[in-house]
């Protein structure tokens, strides 16, 4: 298993040191707000990438997300969306970026009957488009759980899109705080789809991006079942807190690992 974790500008400047030697993949976040992805988008690459020249490790991205809905039954609030999804693509391009993190928009609130299949009619349409501008550049596309309630929506996509370029990234945060399901029955479901994860930890009412073992998520159950699918891909701390928070993190993901 590979240790990552997410990153801004700011927060990156605190301590370059740090985060260079002790994580083999960063995951930018900055191009999540928009003014960044208008206003500052060239700044920002050329900034980063003055700072991530003595950098080995990979380089991942969190696309945008406010707002934004390519499910949306609105035809311009889809063209919006895929607009941004765009963006962060050639911002992937350009800082050569090998992992995109997608948020998904099911919302297990809406009842009507038929929903999570028109969800799902939809989501397959949308990255028929997506996929191959990815794939054009061998970059992996990773649709994340944010309000789902289970993780078939999401699986249900890739195993219809069947490419190499497209998987689920499984948000253990999200899990324990927007549902009642147990964690390991995300990693049994998704099993050889799951290709990166965000981790940090909440006290289940809501979403705190705390260090794990400061809220409740079952952290056994979730490493012990990663061993038994024998997962070997991206875990991505994905912290609130600063330099000290993400060194007492990284010790118990280490320990975690190693004690499954």
């Amino acid at each position: 298993m590979k240790i990552g974790t997410s990153i801004y500008m700011e927060k990156i400047r605190e301590n370059i040191d740090f985060y260079f030697d002790n994580y083999d993949c960063l995951e930018i976040q900055d191009f999540i707000m928009p003014n960044n992805l208008d206003d500052r988008r060239e700044i920002l690459i050329g900034e980063y990438r003055q700072i991530l020249k003595e950098y080995s490790g990979e380089i991942s991205l969190h696309s945008p997300y406010v707002d934004l809905n390519p499910t949306s039954f609105d035809p311009l609030i889809k063209e919006i969306s895929t607009n941004r999804y765009l963006q962060i693509i050639d911002v992937a391009k350009k800082l050569k970026a090998k992992y995109i993190v997608f948020h998904t928009t099911l919302d297990p609130r809406t009842r009507y009957d038929g929903y999570e299949e028109f969800f799902v009619e939809q989501m397959i349409s949308f990255w028929r488009t997506i996929v191959p501008l990815v794939e054009e550049h061998e970059i992996v596309a990773l649709m994340e759980n944010l309000h789902n309630d289970s993780h078939r929506p999401i699986k249900k996509v890739i195993d219809t899109i069947k490419s190499p370029y497209l998987g689920a990234c499984l948000d253990a945060g999200h899990v324990n705080a927007a549902t009642d399901t147990n964690i390991g029955s995300w990693v049994l479901g998704y099993k050889e789809a799951l290709r990166y994860i965000h981790i940090h930890d909440n006290d289940g009412s809501r979403d705190q991006h705390l260090p794990i073992g400061e809220g409740n998520l079952n952290l056994n159950e979730f490493f012990s079942t990663l061993k038994e699918i024998k997962y070997d891909g991206w875990m991505i701390a994905e912290l609130l807190c600063g330099v000290e928070g993400q060194k007492k993190n990284l010790k118990e993901i280490r320990k975690r690992i190693e004690e499954a």
